[in-house]
C-alpha cells in the first residue's frame, strides 16, 4: 500500500469495529428499552439511569482509551473492548435485579465505548494511513453511519423472535467474534512515540 492511498482493507476492520461498538448497546438500548421494561417490571426511570451512567462513565474514562492506545497499540484496546464488552452484556443478559442490570449496563457501554467509539477508531485509522488521514477518517465515518442502519432493525427482528435476555447474548457474542478477530487481523499502528529527552548541553562559563 503506497503512502498516498487509503488502506481500505484496515478500514473495512475499523468500520466493521465503529458499527459493533456503537450498534450493540448505545443503539440496541433504545429497541430493548420497552421489552426490558415490560418483562422484567423495572421503572422507566431506573433503566434510563442505567444508560445515563454509563454514558457518565464512559465520558470520564475515554481519556484512559486513548492513554492506554499510545502506550500499547490498538491490539490491546481492541481486546478490552471485545472481551470486556462481550462479558458485561452477557451479565446485563443474566440480571434477575435492577443493580445488576445498571452496573452490566455500564460496564458494556465503559468497554465498548472507551476502548471502541471513534476517538480510539479514528486514531488508529490515521496511524494505519499516515499519508491520507482525511480520507481514511472519511472513509471510516462512512462506514461508522451504517451502525443503527444495521442495528436496529436486527435489534427489533431477534427480539421479535426470541426476547430480549437472547437477543443481548448475541449482541454479546457478536461484540466478541468481531472484535477479537480485529484485534488478531488489523496490523497494529505505531503508538505515539513518546519525547526523547535531550541531553543539556554544559554552560561554558
Amino acid at each position: 500500500m503506497t503512502a498516498d492511498r487509503v488502506d481500505h482493507r484496515s478500514i473495512g476492520i475499523l468500520g466493521l469495529v465503529t458499527i459493533v461498538t456503537y450498534g450493540s448497546w448505545y443503539y440496541a438500548f433504545g429497541v430493548l428499552f420497552d421489552p426490558i421494561r415490560t418483562d422484567t417490571g423495572w421503572s422507566e426511570a431506573a433503566l434510563a439511569l442505567s444508560f445515563s451512567i454509563g454514558t457518565v462513565a464512559l465520558g470520564l474514562v475515554s481519556i484512559g482509551g486513548g492513554r492506554l492506545l499510545d502506550r500499547t497499540g490498538a491490539r490491546t484496546v481492541l481486546l478490552l473492548a471485545g472481551i470486556g464488552g462481550g462479558a458485561a452484556l452477557a451479565l446485563t443478559s443474566f440480571a434477575t435485579s435492577i443493580v445488576a442490570f445498571v452496573i452490566g449496563a455500564a460496564l458494556a457501554m465503559v468497554f465498548l465505548g472507551a476502548f471502541g467509539f471513534y476517538h480510539t477508531t479514528m486514531t488508529m485509522a490515521v496511524r494505519l494511513n499516515p499519508g491520507r488521514p482525511s480520507r481514511a477518517i472519511a472513509v471510516l465515518t462512512i462506514w461508522g453511519a451504517f451502525a443503527s442502519a444495521v442495528y436496529l432493525p436486527a435489534t427489533a427482528a431477534l427480539v421479535d423472535r426470541l426476547a430480549w435476555r437472547p437477543t443481548v447474548r448475541i449482541l454479546a457474542a457478536v461484540v466478541v467474534v468481531v472484535l477479537v478477530a480485529a484485534a488478531l487481523l488489523l496490523p497494529d499502528p505505531p503508538s505515539r512515540p513518546r519525547p526523547v529527552p535531550q541531553a543539556r548541553r554544559p554552560v561554558r562559563p
